[in-house]
């Protein structure tokens, strides 16, 4: 059989309590499957390189239990809260960096596929914890128009079976069109043409020094698959999204850390008003640490005066703009939280704005001094500073380098960061080396989630 499934236990970890409506209710906690191992029955790896697609799908998707989420990637759950921390050794091989999970339905005993949240008409609120997440990372909570079984039951052209689905966290999309998911929606495997897409609503992408919220609309509003080898796939969601980043917008004293204590819990809510036709019309959004607040409020008009603001052609308006963010919720979303890193500039540092610059990120890479956003933006490059962190060329340099940033708005507790990457102490052979990921703490919680109508 095809990834075939094992009994809950060994397939999620334990529950976690939100609220839904006013009612408790409990959800599992699902490792994507893109960070599993895949084996045969006889426990040897399935090699991608070696195996044709057809052989892969009939290969075992690993589970895990509560001691392997939390000790080889770094998940842990409490009653209410969910905690993810980016580096962890792992027996025997190099260290797992980052992870991606998704809320389950747990309301019965085998579990009844990924929790759907219908957010239309209502708020989704939740407490996180960005105190230690530095920059360089990105702490992700948000919404993906995924399938809920994980198209558990799907049969591919080839005759496999899905039988695995949502049991091994198969099914991930965004608006990004990942092309390297192992398994692609109800395609099978993929060679690396398959394109994963669906609409993707960010609540927020964050560090302790910079935030986004960011809705991503598809023309298509459901999840569905585009296989690059048979036809052009263009660009069937908005990539980009309409972002509002106050920092961006407005400048020095608009990070998140001048407007919030983040080194204490801040709790995020969303809300999602709609029409009387049932349209969603804004997104509205509020931070606070309980003694100091702020609120985003996205609309069509205010993005298409940012767009214009920043020199971007308005690809979220020729999506369909917020109504269309609203149609791709209308089957239910699956709340996904992941911590990665990679290219952040667009978070937290610079970034070319629109397709009219020609301001040059590395020529002006240290934020010496407050005045570069404004001299960014009075020149032509409004909106490239997204955050007060140098601009690097390479942001591996953030895994393996200690950084001290120039910015003079940073607090001093932040200004200085180690590493991301876990101590490597070689051996006498190539192989022989050992990690230690110890000293590497970098994690960030997600506590009391509640959906509540408006």
């Amino acid at each position: 059989c095809a990834m075939y499934r094992v009994p809950c236990a060994v397939c999620r970890v334990l529950c976690v309590f939100c609220s839904m409506n006013g009612q408790s209710r409990t959800t599992g906690v699902m490792l994507d499957s893109n960070w599993r191992w895949y084996h045969t029955e006889d426990w040897a790896s399935c090699d991608s390189n070696t195996l044709d697609a057809a052989t892969m799908e009939k290969c075992i998707v690993q589970g895990l239990d509560a001691d392997a989420y939390k000790n080889t990637y770094g998940i842990t759950v409490g009653s209410d809260s969910v905690t993810l921390k980016y580096a962890n050794n792992q027996d025997g091989g190099s260290p797992a960096y980052g992870q991606r999970v998704f809320l389950t339905d747990m309301s019965t005993a085998d579990g009844n596929g990924y929790q759907m949240f219908d957010v239309l008409g209502s708020s989704l609120s939740f407490t996180i914890d960005l105190s230690n997440v530095p920059a360089g990372i990105n702490a992700a909570v948000y919404f993906a128009a995924m399938d809920q079984y994980g198209w558990q039951g799907a049969t591919y052209s080839d005759g496999n079976v899905n039988q695995a689905g949502w049991t091994r966290g198969l099914g991930y999309c965004d608006a990004q069109c990942p092309t390297d998911m192992k398994y692609t929606q109800d395609a099978g495997w993929n060679t690396g043409t398959f394109e994963s897409c669906c609409p993707e609503m960010d609540l927020l992408e964050a560090n302790r020094l910079s935030a986004a919220l960011t809705p991503h609309p598809c023309t298509n509003p459901e999840p569905f698959v585009c296989d690059s080898s048979v036809e052009e796939c263009g660009e069937p969601c908005d990539g980009v999204g309409g972002d509002m980043n106050p920092f961006r917008r407005e400048g020095p004293g608009h990070g998140i850390y001048d407007l919030l204590d983040v080194t204490k819990p801040i709790t995020i809510t969303t809300e999602f008003p709609v029409d009387p036709s049932g349209a969603l019309t804004a997104i509205v959004q509020t931070y606070t640490d309980g003694d100091n607040s702020y609120t985003l409020n996205l609309t069509d008009h205010e993005m298409a005066t940012q767009k214009a603001y920043f020199n971007e052609t308005n690809v979220f308006a020729s999506m369909g703009g917020v109504a269309q963010m609203g149609e791709g919720m209308k089957n239910g979303m699956v709340l996904t939280m992941s911590m990665w890193t990679g290219d952040l500039n667009w978070l937290d540092s610079c970034k070319k704005s629109g397709e009219y610059q020609t301001y040059d990120c590395a020529s002006n890479s240290e934020f010496s001094d407050d005045s570069m956003w404004q001299a960014a933006f009075d020149s032509d490059g409004p909106g490239a500073w997204r955050g007060p962190v140098d601009f690097q060329t390479d942001n591996s340099v953030f895994a393996t380098q200690d950084m001290t940033f120039t910015s003079p708005s940073i607090p001093e507790a932040f200004k200085t960061q180690s590493k991301l990457n876990c101590d490597y102490t070689p051996g006498a052979g190539d192989d022989d080396g050992t990690y230690d990921c110890g000293t590497t703490t970098y994690a960030f919680t997600v506590s009391d989630i509640k959906l509540t109508p408006l």
